[in-house]
């Protein structure tokens, strides 16, 4: 059943992110390899090689070089400018960061269980903790609460939901159902977050207080494609984004993941849908969804992702997609017919429960291997 590797580690510790987490040593390990080492076979049916990058694939919380740190759950990914890996590691309820030579470090902060993680061209990195169901902020040594009603971490949290926070809020007390997968669109100015539970793609201008709804209709399970959603069907532009409106909403069933494409396109792994979906033109009121792919079956083979959880878009405009419960990674062919689309990267079974995935500007490929709890760089031949 798809939903069989994905199901959530239920966490029973509930934590405010104060302090250091010690995220362990090597273990006295001298050495231990270097980024890329333990590389697997060249695969010519696909034209990629793909090689351990951090992570020994052994659970735990071990920080350390190649083939001697361990992870606990890994989900989210994300790249800065200097190409450090950040990973969301929810079972060890922090965030590690990967240098360029595959050694992890964990940063300061201790969540409730975190999914998802982005980083600014400022550096700040900005933690979707899931479980907590709020986002968060790392700057050096601190961290603060970002955006977010947390359940965990707020006493003065209700289990009801605010229909107008849900749309646009003050940026504490808008309410998340289960923010996820984010991703940072530098152009606008804007933070994207995938909320998994209330099935809806939000956004929070990166210099203003609020956080706002993209597209998908809050609390509606489907597959609509169409206008975009409440801030985009109204033509209103008072603060910079089209106003509210709930009619002709695009729907999604769970948004696992985000990823900006250079032309400005927003796309998502829709997991539940088994689907990738796009938004057209995202800061306009004439944004619109489309689903390039999707399959009912939840199958596998050209015209099937079962279970999306991670999806990326590289410099030249390839879109990438950890086609989970197919445990590949795959390539968009847009240019085939829509039965078509799919190319294999990795074939299948050559990595386990794959998660979050991002693109670097080398052509370089970098995805969790969540089952086996490691960090894997996929390059071309």
């Amino acid at each position: 059943m798809k939903s069989a590797a994905l199901l959530l580690v239920l966490l029973a510790v509930a934590c405010v992110p104060t302090g250091d987490f010690d995220g362990g040593t090597a273990g006295g390990a001298a050495g231990g390899g270097s980024a890329g080492g333990m590389a697997g076979p060249p695969d010519a049916s696909t034209g990629w090689n793909i090689a351990l990058y951090a992570g020994s694939g052994m659970r735990g919380a071990v920080d350390g070089p190649p083939g001697t740190a361990r992870f606990d759950d890994p989900r989210g990914l994300a790249l800065d400018s200097s190409g450090n890996l950040y990973v969301a590691d929810r079972g060890n309820r922090a965030i590690r960061k990967v240098d360029p030579q595959g050694n992890v470090t964990t940063l300061p902060g201790r969540f409730y269980g975190p999914d998802g993680v982005a980083v600014t061209a400022g550096g700040e990195v900005i933690v979707a903790d899931t479980q907590d169901q709020c986002l968060w902020r790392i700057v050096g040594g601190a961290v603060t609460r970002y955006a977010g009603h947390c359940r965990a971490g707020d006493a003065g949290y209700l289990q009801c939901i605010d229909i107008d926070a849900l749309a646009v809020g003050d940026v504490f007390d808008v309410t998340f159902g289960a923010p996820s997968g984010m991703a940072i669109d530098h152009d606008a100015g804007v933070l994207l977050i995938a909320d998994e539970r209330q099935r809806t793609l939000r956004f929070k201008p990166l210099s203003r207080g609020w956080v706002g709804t993209l597209a998908g209709k809050e609390g509606y399970m489907g597959q609509s494609n169409g206008a975009c959603g409440p801030n985009y069907c109204c033509g209103a532009t008072a603060i910079g984004f089209p106003f509210i409106c709930y009619e002709h909403n695009a729907t999604f069933r769970e948004p696992a993941s985000v990823a900006v494409a250079p032309n400005g396109d927003v796309w998502v792994a829709d997991r539940e849908n088994c689907a990738v979906r796009r938004l057209e033109s995202p800061h306009t009121a004439m944004c619109s969804v489309s689903t390039p792919v999707s399959d009912p079956q939840c199958g596998a083979g050209e015209s099937a992702v079962n279970a999306p959880s991670g999806v990326a878009v590289a410099p030249d405009g390839e879109v990438y997609v950890s086609d989970t419960a197919n445990q590949r990674v795959v390539r968009l062919d847009l240019t085939a017919p829509p039965l078509r689309r799919i190319r294999n990267v990795t074939r299948m079974g050559w990595v386990s429960n794959p998660w979050g995935l991002v693109a670097g500007s080398d052509g370089r490929l970098f995805v969790v291997d969540n089952g086996t709890n490691s960090i894997r760089v996929l390059t071309r031949e």
